[in-house]
């Protein structure tokens, strides 16, 4: 999601950019892109606008734990790992975040009828720019920045990560246990619970199948992949056993990971574009909140009523927008950052012999 790292085990040339990655990538934004504007004009012009889809949040969850394997291959055993990883993820995910958090606050306080679903509450503020968990004026746990939920999540497993990595003993196997614990403590969660229980859910099951598929793409051992998948459908059933839309997720998920990771070599023959648009997704998540809904609600001030003009225009805008801000504010940043912060960098190459991982290019993400 979000705003994950990028990486892939492979045989491939290290100059491959792994477009199908990136193609992913993008239809889990698009996906949430698509349901907002649906709501955006049901709410704000049209409300015989039908308010269908889901946001494919699942998929950039796994898309993390996936990239968190392969793409921390190279310094799993260094005692400093974890400072590269924590920081790196840090500069991947927080800058946007903070920069669009500035500006929901900012219209909240110059034009507050504008942003609906939300109110001033300044401990709320705070919290949301610390990523803590708090309830909104909807009663829901998000921040300020509602879309930005998810985050709470890529949070909470980067710091699981970090201290597998700590830890040094198979960090890919002491995260799957922690992540495993804590979606099983979902069981014991009351009805009312304190915010910082929100990690304890069942949704955490989507990092695992990541971690595995990553653990596949690394190793390429059936067994440990279909014991890993196993796990994970152990844990749907205990956790979820009426839900059956969870399990085509699992499944489809497996799938499409699978699928990009062995096809790598056919899906480089995918346009630029997709490169583009998935380079840009995270951008696109965070920042169509703030862009779209400004497409029906300026349709409603003309008088124009014509509810799928009004959603074709906040994808359209939004993306747009998004590309705009990947190139001259996210990708910059991130880039100074990386170069700037200690840690930020890419780690020394050991002389030890390494499992060849591929290397982000030009445009991609780490």
């Amino acid at each position: 999601m979000t705003g994950s790292v990028q990486a892939i085990a492979t045989v491939a040339s290290p100059r491959s950019q792994f477009r199908g990655l990136q193609a992913l990538r993008f239809v889990a934004a698009g996906s949430v892109l698509l349901h907002h504007s649906l709501f955006y004009a049901h709410e704000r012009l049209d409300a015989g606008v039908p308010v269908w889809g889901i946001g494919a949040v699942e998929l950039f969850f796994a898309i993390s734990g996936f990239v968190a394997v392969v793409a921390t291959r190279g310094f799993q055993a260094r005692k400093d790992g974890w400072k590269y990883y924590l920081v790196r993820r840090g500069i991947r995910i927080l800058p946007m975040y903070w920069i669009a958090t500035t500006v929901k606050l900012a219209v909240l306080l110059i034009a507050p009828a504008a942003v609906l679903h939300a109110a001033l509450d300044w401990g709320m503020v705070a919290r949301s720019y610390l990523l803590l968990p708090s309830v909104n004026v909807d009663g829901d746990i998000a921040p300020l920045l509602g879309v930005a939920w998810t985050l709470l999540y890529e949070s909470f497993f980067a710091v699981v990560f970090a201290l597998a990595l700590i830890i040094r003993w198979r960090p890919v196997l002491v995260t799957g246990v922690i992540l495993s614990l804590c979606a099983l403590a979902a069981l014991l969660r009351p009805a009312e619970f304190d915010p910082f229980l929100i990690y304890f859910d069942p949704r955490l099951i989507f990092y695992i199948l990541g971690l595995v598929v990553g653990v596949y793409a690394v190793r390429r051992s059936p067994v440990q992949f279909a014991a890993g998948l196993a796990w994970v459908l152990v844990l749907h059933a205990i956790l979820q056993p009426t839900r059956l839309d969870s399990l085509i997720r699992i499944v489809v998920i497996a799938a499409l990971l699978i699928f990009v990771m062995l096809a790598e070599r056919q899906l480089e023959r995918l346009p630029q574009a997709f490169v583009t648009l998935g380079n840009a997704s995270y951008s696109l998540y965070l920042f169509h909140p703030l862009i779209a809904p400004a497409v029906p609600a300026a349709m409603a001030a003309i008088g124009i009523s014509v509810g799928w003009l009004a959603v074709v225009g906040s994808v359209g805008v939004s993306i747009v927008a998004s590309l705009l801000l990947y190139r001259w504010v996210e990708d910059p940043a991130t880039r100074l950052l990386q170069r700037r912060l200690p840690f930020g960098g890419r780690p020394p190459r050991s002389s030890a012999p390494q499992q060849r991982v591929h290397a982000p290019q030009q445009g991609e993400r780490s």
